[in-house]
């Protein structure tokens, strides 16, 4: 039998420490880090995030209401979770998806394509000419259309500020002349 984690300020501190280490971990390997099981740390992340418990829940080890500002940044750094999902649904035929080992096996690749392109709205929204079979398509010859998607989706474009400058004409200039009113006049202009 295992011992009991329970929650408390101190464990939450130590999760997001182990957190900000790897920015897009899954709860499996923080669980390792830290040393709590994968399935309890999805379920106070499910709890938090449904709002089953408030940020200041005060069922806690030590009696005490956790701070918020802990809490918050637990739910954050697990935010990636759930867009991993989004992102497989997005980029993979369903029968990999349907496929236990298949589907594993593309998690997995693509948590080192996050460790080398971490922009998690670049996978959210880049365009690679449809659904692939497999996400290793992005690795080898195709690398250097990924990090070309992946630089352009990332680069920022300056806003420069143009001024005109506007020269001053004379007030004649700017008003035309009236239009002729019968037809002598115009032969009369000429």
């Amino acid at each position: 039998m295992s011992p009991t984690t329970l929650l408390c300020n101190e464990v939450l501190i130590r999760v997001n420490k182990a957190c900000a280490a790897h920015p897009h971990a899954s709860f499996k390997s923080i669980g390792k880090k830290v040393g709590i099981n994968e399935k309890t740390l999805g379920a106070w992340y499910r709890n938090f995030k449904n709002k089953k418990w408030p940020l200041d829940h005060d069922n806690t080890a030590d009696r005490e209401a956790l701070a918020e500002g802990i809490t918050k940044a637990f739910v954050d750094n697990f935010r990636s979770v759930g867009l991993k999902m989004r992102i497989l649904k997005r980029l993979l035929h369903t029968k990999c998806l349907k496929d236990k080992r298949c589907f594993s096996r593309q998690h997995g690749v693509l948590e080192s394509l996050l460790g080398t392109y971490s922009n998690l709205n670049f996978w959210l929204h880049a365009d690679f000419g449809g659904k692939v079979d497999d996400l290793l398509y992005l690795r080898g010859k195709n690398e250097a259309l990924l990090r070309k998607k992946y630089s352009d989706f990332n680069r920022n474009i300056k806003e420069v500020d143009l001024q005109f400058i506007k020269e001053a004409s004379p007030v004649e200039a700017r008003t035309p002349p009236p239009p002729p009113s019968t037809i002598w006049d115009f032969y009369e202009n000429d």
